[in-house]
């Protein structure tokens, strides 16, 4: 039998605070993906010929790998953030009767 404390309901205001947490979180997680393309777009359409515009254009690809990594972490995190609501809100309802 789960504690007294474990079954305290989570708040309208705590719930909507996580909801408003995600919202936020995906924006930015689209923003950064978008970035990280629109560098990669950027770099492909320009005309790569000195080797210091070379040394650039890599390190651009790089800087895009970066961001879109940090954009697919922050939808790993937004899931694992559903995953805890979720559980919040189940465990809650089934063991604490």
């Amino acid at each position: 039998m789960p504690t007294d404390l474990a079954c305290l309901t989570p708040s309208p205001s705590t719930l909507s605070a996580i909801d408003n947490a995600s919202r936020q979180l995906r924006r930015v997680a689209e923003r950064l993906v978008d970035a990280g393309f629109l560098v990669r777009r950027l770099a492909a359409a320009t005309d790569w010929q000195t080797p210091a515009a070379r040394g650039f254009f890599t390190l651009a690809e790089h800087l895009a790998s970066d961001i879109v990594g940090l954009g697919t972490l922050a939808d790993g995190v937004l899931g694992e953030i559903a995953l805890a609501r979720a559980r919040v809100s189940v465990e809650n309802a089934w063991t604490c009767r």
